[in-house]
């Protein structure tokens, strides 16, 4: 069988309008992010006047992974989250913490999916112009 991904993104904004809802999800094979270790970039440039976060969530209960110490980050956490040299974010996804990416980790463990937030989205149609980058394998 051949190994494919389905990126399906969809926008969807809180009854508040505050925040802009942007959801990952990825299927390797019919089986969700999980066994192995991925990673998303986030640009220097995303479009939040308050901040970003991504959050992971159980894929079997909808809800956060049980046991974990950290759920997700945000540009709340990027004083101690290591950057590129163009300023964007490696956000990383799996049981094991890349070898000195410790900080820009999320644990899984479980079948799981992503929820990307945007809080304070710099405008009304910045999915036009900004996009989140691609769930890839880590190497």
């Amino acid at each position: 069988m051949q190994n494919y991904i389905l990126l399906l993104q969809t926008l969807v904004s809180n009854v508040l309008r505050y925040a802009r809802f942007i959801p990952k999800f990825a299927l390797f094979s019919c089986q969700h992010l999980t066994t192995d270790s991925d990673q998303v970039e986030v640009s220097a440039d995303t479009p939040a006047k308050d901040f970003w976060s991504v959050i992971v969530y159980s894929t079997k209960t909808k809800g956060f992974i049980v046991g974990k110490a950290t759920l997700g980050l945000s540009s709340r956490n990027t004083e101690t989250m290591q950057n590129n040299a163009d300023g964007s974010y490696d956000v990383y996804f799996g049981p094991e913490a890349p070898e000195g990416k410790e900080s820009n980790w999320i644990p899984s463990g479980e079948d799981f999916f992503l929820l990307f937030r945007l809080y304070g989205p710099t405008s009304k149609d910045f999915y036009k112009t900004w996009m989140l980058g691609d769930v890839e394998k880590i190497k």
